[in-house]
């Protein structure tokens, strides 16, 4: 298997690390043997040159070791960072699968709660569309008592409604009749209508008020009176209205003359029936007398 980049990297940091540390160690061994050398006399000035140009590589090396070192303790650093890494990634991903599960439970109760609040929805819908109806037929009552109570008031502005026909005329039989009813207030024109029994023969036109006709037989009539206006307010009068029709002055003396016959036939019923009590009370004085009985007239 081909090793990483990063792997042939690190190996070749401590393949020159190495280098290095032998090579500081020779010149190391190289300065001691020049020192004795140098010490014994055996060198010369020359010699003593580059040995001082050695103990400056020296120096150099050991900057050079000393950065390495630092470079091989970040590498440590970085490795060690690198691995954190791994564990965290490791711990992200962990939660990314988690996180992802719940977002599918989640996102599958979200689907259930939206199907419920559809339903909930479209029951409230319903419920408002009642309570609109409901608010509808409320709102059409409440305009149809204001355009009444704008009536009232109109009419309140207005004269009261008022009958003012009270009674009639006495009337003949057979006579043409033409009589008007009249009101006054309100707003007119007005309708008509009566509770009770005109005379025969006469009607009343509702539109007009106009009682009309041609009487037929006498008679004391009454009847209570009703008028409406044009908005549709009624009165009513408070007392019946008489309506007499009397007969002709013929008719009245035929009938003056038939009502002398009758009281004089009933007087002479009367006078026949007290007659015929008087002899049945003699008959049974009579007959009590025959019995050996005793009258004695008390005072």
């Amino acid at each position: 298997m081909a090793r990483s980049r990063k792997d042939r990297e690190i190996n070749l940091i401590h393949f020159s690390f190495f280098d290095l540390l032998f090579g500081a160690f020779g010149a190391f061994v190289f300065l001691m043997i020049m020192q004795v050398l140098a010490s014994m006399n055996l060198v010369d000035a020359d010699l003593r040159q580059i040995v001082d140009k050695t103990v400056q590589e020296k120096q150099q090396l050991k900057q050079e070791l000393l950065k390495y070192q630092q470079l091989d303790r970040t590498l440590g650093d970085v490795q060690a960072q690198y691995q954190q890494t791994q564990v965290e990634h490791a711990r992200l991903e962990a939660e990314r699968v988690a996180a992802q599960q719940q977002n599918q439970r989640l996102r599958a109760e979200l689907d259930a709660l939206q199907q419920r609040l559809t339903a909930e929805r479209g029951a409230q819908r319903q419920e408002v569309g009642d309570t609109l109806r409901a608010l509808e037929e409320d709102k059409r009552r409440l305009e149809k008592s204001l355009e009444q109570a704008e009536q009232k008031l109109a009419a309140l502005k207005t004269l009261p409604l008022q009958i003012k026909t009270r009674a009639f005329p006495t009337t003949l039989t057979e006579e043409n009749v033409q009589l008007a009813l009249t009101a006054e207030g309100g707003s007119p024109p007005y309708q008509w209508a009566l509770k009770g029994a005109l005379p025969p023969g006469l009607t009343l036109n509702p539109n007009t008020g106009l009682i009309s006709g041609v009487t037929q037989a006498p008679g004391d009539f009454k009847f209570a009176l009703k008028v409406t206006d044009a908005r549709g307010f009624s009165t009513e009068a408070q007392t019946p209205v008489a309506f007499r029709v009397i007969r002709k002055f013929e008719e009245q003396r035929r009938k003056v003359s038939d009502w002398f016959l009758i009281i004089a036939s009933a007087l002479a019923l009367f006078f026949a029936y007290k007659l015929w009590q008087g002899y049945q009370v003699r008959q049974k004085i009579k007959a009590m007398e025959a019995q050996g009985f005793q009258l004695r007239w008390v005072k």
